[in-house]
């Protein structure tokens, strides 16, 4: 079992070696280091650069320094040695999580909080004391509070477009790993804010509003058994006209390629339901992402998001007739087979192949007639190495040819048996069972392996 000690009991330890041993302070913080790792300490959250021990830490007398600022009143505050202890704090902070654990355990959280109402009409010390928040609260996401929750959302109704963006980010770090702060966040109405955001929001704006969307719509706490990630999804893209927003911002931001990747990776991350696919195709959002697709063709990053969102709209069988009558396929063969290399990319395009065949002999055809057997083989050789692409390529073969037989050909003719066979032989258990079910599918010969077999001894005649 890992231990844990106090940032005083390290330094004290450190002293005693200084005080005791006669050791220097180096050669004092060395021995303390090796002292606690032998008994199974761990100093992640220790802050082990302390050289002069006649003195407070840095990043302590930082906060006294603020504390002092904060105590004075308004018009008597200097707000050049404000600014400079705020960004000294801030550059504390972004050395490690030892050091904002102790900027927190200091106090520098609600000490802040305090700041930031004070200089509420600054906006530049407004700019620097949320940035010092953000840099504080990265990695350590527990100490938000509904006080600091009203405090971001206050910040986010500014004038000033970088006290929202910084606002914005501050929420984006609250929400990583933290299921407790995205419900409460919910719960002080942060998602019909930030679908207003975008009603009129400039490019950076934006970029970080979807940013926080898709932030809200994460499962990644694991101290959490059940999280609330779809019931999120469908507050933001119903509810609050998520989807509406978006799929309109597209078409006004359609020439900056930084934004228009922003917003289709939050697009695809909010069609989590049938009816929701079904809204952003009627939108004009398919029509937009080929668009993009075409325009942006050489754009390894735009096209990645544009066949992610276009494997989302693949979940809804209505949408995946329109995107066959919109000629979608061709395009998507042509996308994949020129970034080829990206196994990102590759392995999203091999998915939305495997969604758009799904129960459809019809579209099974004309992904074969597009090159789509040349370029899953292609594939598997390229990305050989890679198990996850192994067995969503097995996946979609499955699905091009159990439906129709006569597909089966065009794979076989490309030696996939032996592609396949030596998958299983690179990877093992990780793929053997859909390689299994696509060589069946296929008609080739599959190797089973009998799990158990008994020995006849102990049985009742």
């Amino acid at each position: 079992m890992v231990r844990v000690i106090t940032q005083e009991t390290f330094d004290s330890v450190v002293k005693e070696n200084v005080e005791d041993l006669d050791m220097d302070p180096e050669e004092a913080i060395h021995d303390a280091i090796k002292q606690f790792e032998a008994q199974g300490v761990d100093l992640t959250n220790i802050v082990t650069t302390q050289a002069d021990l006649s003195q407070e830490h840095k990043i302590v007398n930082l906060i006294n320094q603020l504390k002092t600022l904060n105590d004075q009143a308004a018009g008597e505050v200097d707000l050049r040695e404000l600014k400079d202890s705020l960004q000294g704090l801030k550059g504390e902070c972004d050395l490690d999580i030892a050091h904002k654990v102790m900027a927190g355990k200091a106090g520098a959280y609600q000490l802040l909080l305090d700041l930031l109402e004070k200089h509420e009409e600054d906006h530049s010390i407004s700019i620097l004391v949320l940035s010092c928040i953000t840099s504080l609260m990265t990695g350590q996401p527990d100490l938000l509070t509904e006080r600091g929750v009203k405090a971001i959302l206050n910040s986010m109704k500014s004038e000033n477009e970088l006290v929202v963006v910084q606002s914005l980010k501050l929420a984006k770090q609250c929400c990583l790993r933290h299921e407790m702060n995205r419900q409460l966040f919910i719960e002080f109405e942060l998602a019909p804010q930030l679908t207003n955001l975008l009603s009129s929001a400039s490019s950076p704006v934006a970029r970080h509003t979807c940013s926080v969307l898709r932030s809200l719509i994460l499962d990644d706490d694991i101290r959490v058994p059940f999280g609330k990630a779809h019931e999120h999804a469908r507050l933001i893209a119903s509810d609050c006209g998520g989807l509406q927003s978006i799929s309109h911002l597209l078409k006004d931001h359609k020439s900056d390629i930084e934004t228009v990747n922003e917003l289709l990776q939050t697009l695809g991350a909010l069609v989590v339901r049938e009816e929701f696919c079904r809204e952003v195709e009627e939108a004009g959002g398919l029509t937009f992402l080929l668009e993009m697709m075409v325009t942006y063709m050489d754009d390894e990053k735009i096209n990645r998001q544009a066949i992610k969102l276009l494997k989302a709209l693949a979940g809804s069988d209505a949408v995946k007739v329109k995107i066959v009558q919109a000629e979608a396929i061709p395009l998507l063969i042509s996308a994949i087979s020129r970034h080829q290399s990206s196994q990102q990319l590759f392995l999203i395009g091999i998915l939305a192949i495997a969604a758009i065949s799904l129960r459809s002999p019809a579209n099974s055809q004309m992904l074969c007639d597009c090159g789509v057997a040349e370029l899953i083989t292609q594939g598997m050789k390229e990305h050989l190495k890679n198990s996850d692409i192994q067995k969503n390529c097995a996946l979609a073969i499955r699905n091009i040819v159990s439906r129709n037989r006569e597909l089966c050909k065009d794979f076989i003719d490309l030696n996939i048996e032996d592609l396949l066979n030596l998958s299983v032989k690179v990877h093992g258990a990780a793929v053997e069972e859909n390689i299994k079910d696509a060589l069946r599918d296929l008609g080739l010969k599959v190797h089973l392996t009998e799990r158990w077999t008994g020995t006849g001894k102990g049985l009742e005649q």
